[in-house]
């Protein structure tokens, strides 16, 4: 296999482990705030570190936001590549 095409497997490796991540901080991020808001109940991991150490209030909120900059940087790098 050559230089670059081990060198365009390395990256597209890095964006879809970046693009999996941020899908699934945006899930459980978005998912938990929006459980937490209407009924009172946080679920996944996040509400297991919830319940161990304290959390600010928008905590699985800026979660969601925090993946939804992953799948924009991963988008943008993949695009001006």
């Amino acid at each position: 296999m050559s230089k670059d095409l081990r060198l365009m497997f390395g990256e597209a490796w890095i964006y879809g482990l970046t693009l999996v991540t941020g899908l699934l901080l945006i899930v459980q991020g978005y998912g938990s705030g929006l459980t937490e808001s209407l009924w009172g109940l946080a679920w996944g991991p996040l509400a297991w570190v919830g319940e161990r150490v304290p959390l600010p209030a928008g905590a699985p909120f800026l979660l969601g936001t925090t993946g939804c900059v992953f799948v924009l940087a991963a988008c943008f790098a993949a695009r001006h590549d």
